[in-house]
Parts: structure tokens; C-alpha cells; sequence
């Protein structure tokens, strides 16, 4: 039956998860942190005689920033009020 104690309990259980991860722990919700692209970027150059090491020089500040804004764009901080 649908509204058997052990369903009502895992559904109980998976909202509020779902709820803290989009509210309460929402920075560490994400595909990617903010300072992913820096730290990508950082971890290419070390090694000179990587090939990556070039194409990583081609991702310029500018492009960087646009991304750090981007994520602070989508990533806002929410309530349990404001999930849709």
C-alpha cells in the first residue's frame, strides 16, 4: 500500500536530504566548485612539457571571471520556502 510506515519514512528521509542539499549545503551541491577553472588551469601548468599546459594558457582572466560570475548567478543561497 502507498502509505506504508517504511515508505512514508524513506520518502521523509530523501526530502529532507534533497531539502538540506539545495538549502543548507548548497555550495557543495554543485558539478563543479567555483574555483574549479582556476584549479584546473593551476594543475595543467605545472608540468611545462604537458601539452595541456598550452591549451590552459589560452584560458584567459577575463574568461575565468565569466565563469565565477556565472556561478554566482545560479548558485544563490535558498530557503526550504523558496525550492520549487
Amino acid at each position: 500500500m502507498y502509505k506504508e510506515e517504511n515508505k512514508n519514512i524513506a520518502r521523509k528521509s530523501v526530502l529532507k536530504a534533497a531539502i538540506e542539499a539545495l538549502t543548507l549545503c548548497r555550495k557543495d551541491s554543485t558539478l563543479a566548485p567555483k574555483d574549479y577553472i582556476r584549479k584546473v588551469k593551476a594543475f595543467y601548468r605545472k608540468d611545462e612539457s604537458d601539452p595541456r599546459a598550452f591549451i590552459v594558457d589560452e584560458l584567459s582572466e577575463e574568461t575565468i571571471i565569466r565563469w565565477e560570475e556565472f556561478y554566482d548567478s545560479v548558485i544563490q543561497d535558498r530557503t526550504a520556502r523558496s525550492i520549487k
